[in-house]
Formats: C-alpha cells, structure tokens, sequence
C-alpha cells in the first residue's frame, strides 16, 4: 500500500496535523532531542554492550550471537524495505535512500527487546511496558519533526515485532541460561542416598 501511494493521503494529512504547514515550534524543539538520543547507532551500540557483557558473566558465546543475529536481521530486512519501496522523505528537499520503514522505531524496538531477552530467561511485562513508551515517544517525536511519515512508523513497529516474535522462537534463545528459581539442575545430589539401606532399616 506504502509502495503503490495509496496511504500517501493518510500520511499527509497526519503530517499536517503534528506539524502545521511545515513550521518548526515548541512541539518540535521538546521532542526533537529524543530522535537524537535514540537513534540507530547509539540503541545498537548498547546492545551490544549488553551482548558482551552477558557472554562475559556467564562464560558462554550464545548472549553475543543471538544479539548480533537479531541485531543483523533487522538491519537488513530495513534496508531491503527502504530500498524496495524507495519513498523519498517527508522533507520534498531530501532524500535518503528510502522513509519506509522508520529505522529507528526498529532499532529502539528491537533492541530493547533483545536486551530483555538476552538478561532474562522470562520476561515480564513491565519490560516490554518499558518498551512501549519508550516507542511511543519516538514516534511522536518523528511525527512532530515530520521525519517520518506515519506509516513509516508504523511499518517499523510492525517489522521490530516481527523480528521479536522469530527471535523468541529460535533454539538459541532457551538456551542462553538457566531460568530463574530452577535449581533442581545444579542441585547436588545427597551422597546419602547412594548408600542403600541403612543398618536400623535393614533390622
């Protein structure tokens, strides 16, 4: 639908409501600083700080690979996107290679995400709230400094929950360590009970 223009009056005419012909105000000088804070490089970097340092502590590669797996995957299935659909920006005197879909609601998303999964073996939901906010001032923020089309932003959610969804799902994600709370696996065996009967049962 993106490709072919067919929410192209959608997209407008939200456009129009977050940034009024076009003029740069106090909206956008709030919400500005969050796409900087937030962009691709920075997300991506702390994830894999988070990558490293889980392999670290617990002596095993698999935290590392499953983030530069997730990490790469989303790049590339973003890439190949903006360069199918080739959409020029919302800002008619620019254009970067493809707006569709937004590359930093998938970084921020998938990141976040990732680094849940990677530091724990059960997420809870007050991480992926966490998440969802942290989402949604993004797209606010692209929607107010008319980065992003709104379905540019969209589409990037909708691709950073897919991407989620397969990597909850891959062999090496239940395998990154043990679960909290199970001890029966590194419990040690009682010497006890490999000594028979006792000399008073045996009477």
């Amino acid at each position: 639908m993106v490709a072919t223009g067919t929410t192209q009056h959608l997209d407008d005419a939200v456009r129009q409501w977050f940034r009024p012909d076009d003029v740069w105000g106090q909206a956008q000088i709030r919400t500005g600083p969050t796409i900087d804070a937030l962009e691709p490089r920075r997300v991506f970097a702390v994830l894999a700080v988070v990558g490293v340092g889980a392999s670290v502590r617990r002596r095993t590669w698999r935290p590392l690979v499953f983030t530069a797996g997730v990490a790469l995957t989303a790049s590339v299935l973003t890439l190949v996107s903006k360069y199918a659909t080739d959409r020029p920006d919302p800002s008619a005197d620019k254009f970067t290679g493809g707006s569709y879909p937004s590359g930093h609601m998938v970084a921020d998303l998938v990141c976040m995400g990732c680094a849940a999964m990677v530091l724990c073996s059960r997420t809870r939901w007050w991480m992926w709230a966490l998440a969802g906010l942290v989402s949604v001032a993004m797209a606010l923020s692209l929607l107010f400094a008319a980065a992003h089309w709104f379905t540019d932003v969209l589409g990037g959610t909708l691709l950073a929950v897919a991407v989620l969804a397969a990597a909850s799902a891959v062999p090496l994600r239940s395998a990154l360590g043990p679960r909290p709370g199970n001890r029966s696996a590194t419990k040690t065996p009682d010497p006890r009970s490999a000594r028979g009967p006792t000399l008073r049962s045996a009477r």
